[in-house]
């Protein structure tokens, strides 16, 4: 699939870069996801329901 898409003449080199840079950054972005201790995803998913503001840079 990928040989066909890179193959293709009417693809130029800044896409095929650019796909590349995508699917390195999207890759990375879901690795580290989900690599985050499960402590840490927690506390962000309960961010929005905390009273308590210290934790948000405005003291």
């Amino acid at each position: 699939m990928f040989k066909e898409l890179f193959n293709d003449t009417t693809t130029t080199l800044f896409g095929q870069i650019s796909l590349v840079i995508f699917a390195v950054v999207f890759t990375a972005i879901v690795v580290r996801t989900l690599l985050r201790p499960k402590k840490t995803m927690d506390r962000y998913a309960n961010m929005p329901l905390d009273d308590d503001h210290s934790h948000h840079g405005d003291a």
